[in-house]
């Protein structure tokens, strides 16, 4: 990725030395020009002792903007949405977000819109707001029950094992769509999480054991699964549908798989604790980014994720409820600052570029 390693360095250097840089001189979407370079170098040439603002709490009294999201999902939502309201709250104080999770274990679309139709009460609630900062948990509801509440926006995702397969989408795709409109008819935005492909270590391992238990299908490669998953996930936007806008969560994740030093983390690499989900840290945490940006992005928020200097740790993960059984820990936190930076930039260009991998 173009001046990846420079970006992150001088944002390092901002950070760590207090650099006067006010947060307003930079692009609110994270784009680092030359102009955004001279300032930063400027800023460190000239530091003080006044600490930097952008590090401060903003005790300004603003005007707040509330966000409402819900994720129908699997496990798969859990990863991408469990860090937001905290992430969120760390960005700004004049974004109150609201996040609920509609969760059934290893979901498929066509799960979905059976459970929808039979009036089920299969759904375990996840929800968290920015008030409370902390997830809570309620089981045995209906879709029907979870969308009594209004949502602003609301994303759909397929499960891992039949993302890249199109013909598992459709009628049950229209169906839940369809299901999910009646019960939020007051202008909710309908939305796709693209999420990750399969890791190449899951790949390599039933090459090796030659069992199914990491079952990937045909694909060879960690790219080339991802290329068919995102190609999906176009035909969804593309289609007669009311899915307006798409989450690259997993376009996010892609392209830091496409750096070496990111690439390594998590207990099974590639990002991942077990081969499947990503781990905890900033695997998750970018994730969390893509979300944030794509909402800031919606909204007209002039907010941005670039030089956020939050880093999960195990007490963080406490604070935000996380480290309870239910919600399915995902091994020790890991990353470090200077590679959060370069997460950041990952998620970046996955918005740019929501399709295609585009980090070097």
């Amino acid at each position: 990725m173009k001046n990846v390693k420079i970006a992150v360095v001088l944002m390092f250097l901002a950070t760590s030395l207090r650099a006067q840089t006010p947060q307003g001189d930079l692009n609110h979407n994270g784009v680092i020009d030359l102009s955004d370079v001279t300032l930063l170098i400027e800023a460190y040439l000239n530091k003080d002792t006044n600490p930097d603002p952008t590090q401060l709490p903003d005790t300004t009294v603003h005007d707040t903007r509330s966000i409402r999201i819900l994720s129908i999902g699997n496990s798969y939502s859990m990863d991408a949405l469990f860090y937001l309201p905290r992430l969120v709250s760390s960005i700004t104080n004049e974004v109150n977000i609201a996040v609920g999770i509609a969760y059934y274990s290893s979901a498929t679309l066509k799960n979905h819109a059976q459970l929808a139709e039979s009036d089920s009460k299969s759904y375990t609630f996840y929800h968290c707001d920015s008030t409370l900062d902390h997830w809570k948990r309620e089981r045995n509801l209906s879709l029907a029950d979870i969308l009594s509440t209004d949502w602003d926006f609301i994303l759909l995702q397929q499960s891992s094992f039949f993302q890249s397969d199109y013909n598992s989408y459709q009628p049950w795709l229209d169906q839940l769509t369809s299901f999910v409109q009646q019960h939020q008819p007051h202008g909710t935005k309908l939305g796709w999480l693209l999420c990750p492909a399969f890791a190449q270590s899951r790949i390599d391992a039933v090459k090796e054991d030659g069992t199914k238990s990491y079952n990937t299908g045909n694909y060879t490669t960690s790219d080339e699964h991802f290329a068919a998953v995102a190609q999906c996930a176009q035909n969804v936007l593309s289609g007669n549908n009311p899915v307006s806008f798409v989450v690259p969560a997993g376009t996010a994740i892609q392209n830091a798989r496409h750096i070496a030093e990111l690439d390594t983390l998590g207990t099974t690499g590639n990002l991942t604790f077990d081969y499947v989900h990503t781990q905890d840290g900033l695997p998750r945490m970018i994730q969390a980014y893509t979300l944030a940006q794509t909402l800031f992005d919606l909204c007209g928020i002039a907010k941005g994720i670039w030089g956020n200097s939050t880093v999960v740790s195990e007490e963080w993960l406490k604070d935000a409820g996380l480290v309870t059984a239910w919600a399915m820990r995902k091994g020790a936190p890991v990353g470090s600052l200077p590679q959060y930076y370069i997460g950041q930039q990952c998620t970046i260009s996955a918005i740019k570029h929501p399709f295609v991998i585009s980090a070097e």
